[in-house]
């Protein structure tokens, strides 16, 4: 009995240890460059838009040409074109976000390209009040 019990911890311990080898491991999406992947507004003021553009590369041997480009909520709004971009081009993406919500945020923006390929880049930032909080009581 103590042998079944050696030999099943011994399996389970090598398996965790295989299972975390392979999560370790990052997957290299080497097809779009970027300057940033996430950018960060900052501190923003309730109801003032912001907009930022991010700097994607074509980093493959052969053109590609964007297929969507899709934020996660209605809040952010991407700007693109299609393309296609020929290797080592440079385009722009432009996201805006409303801020009309107060507190923290993070959004996501999914680049869909060529067949089936997505990439994501993300906007975060905290809005904030833009009411005068100095000013005394009544």
């Amino acid at each position: 009995m103590k042998k079944i019990t050696l030999i099943l911890a011994a399996t389970i311990l090598s398996c965790g240890v295989l299972m975390a080898q392979e999560s370790t491991t990052p997957a290299a999406n080497t097809n779009l460059s970027f300057k940033e992947t996430t950018h960060d507004f900052g501190k923003i003021p309730q109801g003032k838009p912001v907009t930022t553009i991010f700097e994607v590369t074509n980093a493959t041997k052969a053109p590609i040409t964007l297929t969507n480009v899709a934020a996660s909520c209605g809040c952010t709004t991407p700007a693109w074109k299609p393309g296609p971009y020929k290797p080592g081009e440079k385009f722009p993406i432009t996201v805006g976000y409303n801020a009309a919500n107060l507190g923290s945020f993070t959004k996501t923006i999914t680049i869909m390209y060529g067949n089936n390929e997505t990439q994501m880049i993300y906007i975060k930032g905290t809005v904030e009040s833009n009411e005068d909080n100095s000013k005394p009581m009544q």
